[in-house]
This record gives structure tokens, sequence and C-alpha cells, in this order.
């Protein structure tokens, strides 16, 4: 069966969505910049702790976690880290990522009206929303908390890694210097939370504007899920691909998800195009064993379930439902 070609109503939102991760691109380096500055800023309070692990080794001494907590190197070093990663969550990343969100609230609006009169040759009238609804939602979790009190998370993260940095070198032989380098590489875990975090908050407010645009319009019956379509797509999104989602539902996507919707409208054609199950059968068995993992793909070649029964859904306190790719015991258990 050839290729069905995208619907302007659907490349209008992949579009879309493509200008929201160049935009992310550009904060993400924003943040490594900070980063580096708060590395850069402890450099010497690691270089010393590393040394200090170094002489207690070669003394004889066997380097626990404990005996890590308890060295003052250790103590100054935590509460530094503490106070300047609890200062630039607070002071920079809070603010940079309540920004974006509105941002993303415009795209989301913008990109839901466009979706709109792509479906009518002479174009349609209908309710629109101003971001100034959105407002009150800018620098809030998914269930309301203040985003800064998860971005605090980033120090925890950091601490730890630092801890593994340097039980991890210890346990190798390492000098000082190789010490201090994994211990800066690996406070790089606290870097990784901001950025989920920052990304997951900032696609949520795009999906719920979306939405919310959908469902003020009064010309939207429903939406239809559209993933992406390449090799790092988790098959759950791909299997879910053109699933219908009642005008009233936010779509639900991964933290870091690339999903998106277009609108169903009222008196116009339901949009048609090549789905994820469709596009994944198309690919070469080495794409495809990639992308379902050497196991998945031998029991499925060998027809022992479908595509569709690997969608599963999870759920977060903080982020609420979304897209998994269910086990295979939990996918042959149902066959």
């Amino acid at each position: 069966m050839p290729d069905v070609p995208d619907p302007l109503v659907v490349r209008l939102q992949r579009e879309n969505r493509a200008a929201l991760l160049a935009r992310e691109d550009k904060q993400l380096k924003r943040m490594a910049k900070d980063w580096i500055a708060i590395e850069q800023s402890l450099q010497d309070d690691m270089f010393r702790l590393a040394e200090d692990i170094t002489r207690a080794r070669a003394g004889g001494l066997t380097i626990t976690e404990q005996l890590i907590r308890e060295m003052a190197r250790y103590k100054t070093l935590n509460a530094q880290l503490k106070r300047e990663i609890l200062k630039y969550a607070k002071d920079q990343a809070a603010k940079d990522i309540a920004a974006e969100q509105l941002v993303y609230a415009k795209h989301g609006l913008s990109g839901a009206a466009a979706a709109i009169n792509a479906q009518f040759a002479l174009g349609v009238v209908f309710n629109t929303l101003s971001v100034d609804a959105f407002e009150a939602m800018s620098g809030l979790l998914g269930n309301g908390s203040p985003l800064y009190k998860l971005l605090r998370e980033a120090y925890p993260d950091a601490l730890d890694g630092i801890v593994k940095a340097m039980l991890e070198g210890v346990a190798k032989g390492f000098g000082p210097n190789q010490i201090a380098l994994n211990m800066a590489k690996r406070m790089g875990l606290g870097l990784d939370r901001l950025t989920l975090i920052a990304r997951t908050e900032q696609l949520r407010m795009w999906r719920i504007a979306t939405q919310q645009q959908y469902q003020e319009s009064g010309v939207v019956l429903y939406h239809m899920r559209v993933c992406a379509r390449d090799s790092r797509t988790c098959m759950a999104c791909l299997a879910a691909d053109g699933e219908k989602i009642p005008v009233t539902q936010v779509l639900d996507d991964h933290p870091r998800g690339r999903c998106t919707s277009v609108p169903v409208v009222r008196g116009a054609k339901k949009p048609v195009w090549q789905y994820g199950e469709e596009w994944f059968m198309k690919q070469s068995p080495t794409v495809q064993k990639e992308m379902m993992g050497p196991m998945t793909y031998d029991l499925w070649q060998r027809k022992q379930f479908s595509i569709q029964k690997l969608r599963g859904v999870s759920y977060s306190k903080i982020w609420g439902n979304s897209p998994r790719v269910r086990t295979l015991k939990e996918v042959l258990g149902t066959v």
C-alpha cells in the first residue's frame, strides 16, 4: 500500500512541535551554560575532597560513603553545592521555565487555531482563547504545586552523583584529578533533573493550551494523537497514533514526549495519514528490532502478540498519565 501523505493539518502540528524543539534546544544550552558555571565554582572544593579521599586511602582507611560524609571537606562542599543549586533553581531556572510556559501556551493556542482553520477551504468563525488565561498556571506543576518545589530535587540528584563518583573512583584506584573530574561529570545528574522538569512542564502547558483552544472553539468534535515517526519513537506512542481523544481531555504524553494532536472539526472530513503502526510495518527488520528490542521483536515476528498489545499507561502524581510500553510478561499474559 503506498504511503498516505500527511494532510495540511498534520503537517502544521508537526511543524509547530518542531518549532518548540528548536526553542527547547536553545533553552537547554542556556541551562547547561549556567550549570557549568556552578560546577566551576565548586572545582576547588571537589579537588580538595578528592585529595583527602586518596590520602585517606593511601593511609590504609577503607573508604565508605559514611566516611566520606563525615569528612570536613565533604560538609563544606555539600553546603556550597546546596546553596548554589537552590539559588540557581529559584532565581534563574524557575523564572526561565515559567516564562517559557507562557510562550509554549501561545504556541498551543496559535497552533490549535491554525489546525482548525486548515480543515476548511474558506475558513470558519470560532471562539478563541487569550494567553492571559494561562498566566495563573505559569510557575506551577501539573498538580498545582510550585515549580520550584520540584526543581529543588536537582540538589540531591547532583549530590548523589558526586558521592557515587567518589566511591567508584576509589574502587578503581583513580588519583585525585580523575576523581574530581568524574565528580563534576556525575554532578550533571542535577542538570538532567532540571532539564527534564523544564521540558515536561513546558510541553504540558502547550498540550493544555492546544486542548483548551480546541474545546473553546465550539467546532471541534474531538482530537487525534499524532506521534513522531522515527526510530526514537516508543512503541506505545506508535501504537496509539491516530487514537480518538475527547475534546475535554488533554493529550497524555511522556515527560519528554513528542506527540501532538489534530482536531476533527464539525462539517469537515476527518484527517487521515499514515499511522504509526503502518509506518513501523514498512521499516527494515533492523530498525524494527532496534525499536522493539531483540526479544520482543522475536516474539512479535512469531506472531505471539500484536503491536497494539504493547500499549500501556503509567501514572505519576506530578505528571499524570503517560504512554508506556508494557512488559513482555504483561503482553504475553493477555494473549
